[in-house]
C-alpha cells in the first residue's frame, strides 16, 4: 500500500518562505517513495503546490524517446477547470518546446503579451482558455525529461524569482524519482534493457556484491571523479567520510541500510559522499535489491544534490534577510504611530508580547506565533489617520470622535493590504476589534469567521487597555482586565484564548512589560 505525500501549505500564506518549508518536506518524503508509488506521489505534490499557489491546474509533461513530443503524464486540477493542453510537440509548439529543451523556464503572466515568434503558442493557449502559465524543465543530468507546468485560467499571474527557483528544485526532485522508476521498470521487462539504461542513465548507478563495488556506470565514474580501476573492488565506505553531519557512523549506517535493502526493503536517504580525490558532496541515494541472472546485487542510485542544497541555503538566507528588513520597517511604523499618540507609547509592543505568549501557551507553530507577534506590534497602525487631539483627549469622546477611532482597523488594513508578508497581517489588523457574537467592528464578524490570530490579538489588546493608564482614565489593573475576559469567555472572546491568557497570569507569573 502506497504512502501518499501530504504537503499542506501554511494557512493563509502565499509566499516563498512557506513554499520553501513545503519543499524541504517534499525532498525528505519523496526520496522514500518506492518506484511503484512515484506517480501517485507526483500527483500529491502537484495538488499541494497547485492549491498553495492558487492556480487552476498543474501537471507534468514527459518527452518521448525521440524527444520531439511531450505528453501529459500527471495532472491535478481545481474544481471546474476547463480546457487543457494535451500534448506539446516541437512541430506545433516549437517556441515552447525549444525553450524547455534549452533548460529555460517559460513564464507567461499574460498570454496576450507573447512575442510574435510564439504565435502558435498564443493561439493554442487561448484555445484552451489559459490566461497565464509557468513551465519548469525536469532535468536529469544533461537530459531534459519533460517539464512541470502550472496554469491559471481566470487571472494573469506573476511568479517571483524566488518562487521559480523553488519550482526548479521540485523539478530536480521529480527527475530523480522518475529516473528510479524507469530503471525499476526496465529491470522488470528484461535484463538487456536494464543494461542499456544502466550505461546511459543520467544518474550514477553502482552494483555492490560481497561488500564491494562490482559495477559502475559512466555517470558514476564522473560523479566520483575516478576510473573503473579506482572504484571496482572498493568498499562503499571508501567513498564516504567516517561520520555523517548528524554524527552517525557512516560504516554502520551503510551496512544497516544495505542489509535492509537486500532483504527486500528499499532504502532512500540523504548522504554526504566523498569523491575519489577527497572532496565531499551532498547526495540522495536509493538502495534496492536487483537480480541479474542468478546473482543478487545491492543497487545504489546516487544523485548529486550539492547545487540544490546550496540554492536552498541561499534562498533561506535571502528570506531571513528579508524578514530582518521587514522587522526594521515595522519598527519605523511603530515609531510613527507612537510619536503621534504618546499615551499609547509601548501599548503595541506590550500587546505583541502578550499575544506571542498566548500563542506559545496554546502550542501554536513557531512561525504562526511570530506572525501574531508581528501583527501585534503594528495592530494600531490605522490610528495614524486619527487626529492627535482625539487620541490624547482626556475626557469622554463624542459619538463622532468615537466613530473616527473605530475606523482605525479598516485604515490599517488599507495601508497594509498590498504589502507581502508571510502571514495575513492586514487581515489580522482588520479583525482585531471583532467579537465572537458579532458585536465588534468594522465587519461584525462572528466566531470562526475571525482568524485565530485576530482572536488572540483581541484578547491581548483588551487586557493591556484595561490594565494600563489611558488618557481618559487611570489604570484599572490586571485583575479587572482578567475579570472582563473571564466574564465574556465564549461570548465576546475565544474560550481557548482566554484560558491560555488567564493561565499565563495566574500560573506562569506573566507580567505586562
Amino acid at each position: 500500500m502506497r504512502r501518499p505525500i501530504i504537503l499542506e501549505p501554511e494557512q493563509q500564506s502565499d509566499h516563498a518562505e512557506a513554499l520553501l518549508k513545503m519543499i524541504f518536506g517534499l525532498s525528505t518524503n519523496f526520496i522514500s517513495l518506492p518506484p511503484d508509488d512515484v506517480d501517485d506521489g507526483i500527483n500529491d505534490v502537484l495538488k499541494a503546490i497547485g492549491t498553495f499557489a492558487r492556480v487552476d491546474r498543474s501537471g507534468v509533461f514527459q518527452f518521448g524517446e525521440n524527444g520531439d513530443k511531450a505528453g501529459r503524464t500527471h495532472e491535478w486540477s481545481s474544481n471546474g477547470a476547463g480546457g487543457r493542453l494535451e500534448n506539446v510537440s516541437a512541430e506545433s509548439l516549437s517556441w515552447l518546446c525549444g525553450r524547455i529543451r534549452s533548460c529555460e523556464v517559460v513564464h507567461i503572466s499574460d498570454v496576450w503579451k507573447l512575442p510574435a515568434e510564439s504565435a502558435r503558442e498564443r493561439d493554442e493557449f487561448r484555445r484552451v482558455g489559459l490566461r497565464s502559465i509557468v513551465a519548469v524543465p525536469i532535468v536529469s543530468g544533461y537530459s531534459v525529461m519533460g517539464f512541470i507546468e502550472f496554469e491559471s485560467l481566470h487571472e494573469d499571474k506573476v511568479w517571483s524569482e524566488n518562487i521559480i527557483s523553488l519550482l526548479k528544485i521540485v523539478g530536480e526532485i521529480f527527475a530523480f524519482a522518475l529516473s528510479r522508476k524507469r530503471i525499476a521498470e526496465a529491470l522488470k521487462q528484461s535484463e538487456s534493457k536494464y543494461k542499456a539504461l544502466f550505461e546511459h542513465a543520467s544518474e550514477a548507478i553502482l552494483l555492490v556484491e560481497g561488500g564491494v563495488f562490482v559495477e559502475c556506470n559512466p555517470k558514476g565514474l564522473s560523479m566520483f571523479a575516478c576510473t573503473r580501476e579506482q572504484i571496482i573492488g572498493r568498499s562503499p565506505i571508501d567513498f564516504s567520510p567516517p561520520t555523517q553531519p548528524d554524527g552517525r557512523d557512516s560504516r554502520e549506517e551503510l551496512m544497516r541500510k544495505g542489509r535492509l535493502a537486500l532483504s527486500g526493503t528499499p532504502q532512500f536517504f540523504e548522504w554526504k559522499h566523498r569523491r575519489y580525490g577527497g572532496t565531499l558532496f551532498d547526495a540522495e541515494i536509493s538502495f534496492s535489491r536487483v537480480e541479474l541472472g542468478k546473482r543478487v546485487f545491492l543497487q545504489a542510485m546516487v544523485r548529486d544534490v550539492t547545487d540544490r542544497k546550496q540554492a536552498e541555503e541561499k534562498l533561506a538566507s535571502t528570506l531571513e534577510n528579508l524578514r530582518k528588513a521587514m522587522g526594521g520597517t515595522i519598527e519605523a511604523i511603530v515609531h510613527v504611530v507612537e510619536t503621534k499618540d504618546p499615551y499609547t507609547a509601548g501599548h503595541q509592543n506590550r500587546v505583541a508580547d502578550l499575544a506571542r505568549a498566548i500563542g506559545t501557551e496554546m502550542h501554536l507553530p513557531a512561525d504562526t506565533v511570530e506572525g501574531i507577534r508581528m501583527a501585534g506590534v503594528i495592530h494600531d497602525i490605522g490610528k495614524i489617520s486619527v487626529p492627535a487631539e482625539i487620541l490624547s483627549k482626556p475626557g469622554k469622546l463624542s459619538q463622532k470622535e468615537f466613530e473616527l477611532i473605530k475606523d482605525h482597523p479598516q485604515t490599517g488594513y488599507e495601508v497594509l493590504k498590498d504589502v507581502e508578508f508571510p502571514w495575513p497581517i492586514a487581515r489580522i489588523i482588520l479583525q482585531h476589534h471583532e467579537r465572537l457574537d458579532g458585536s465588534g467592528y468594522p465587519q461584525g464578524l462572528k466566531g470562526e469567521d475571525m482568524l485565530l490570530e485576530a482572536r488572540i490579538i483581541a484578547v491581548a489588546d483588551v487586557i493591556e487597555a484595561i490594565a494600563s493608564h489611558r488618557p481618559y482614565r487611570p489604570a484599572r489593573g490586571i485583575e479587572a482586565a482578567l475579570a472582563e475576559i473571564e466574564q465574556n469567555k465564549g461570548v465576546l472572546y475565544d474560550a481557548s484564548v482566554v484560558d491560555a491568557c488567564v493561565k499565563l497570569f495566574r500560573e506562569r507569573a506573566y507580567r505586562l512589560r
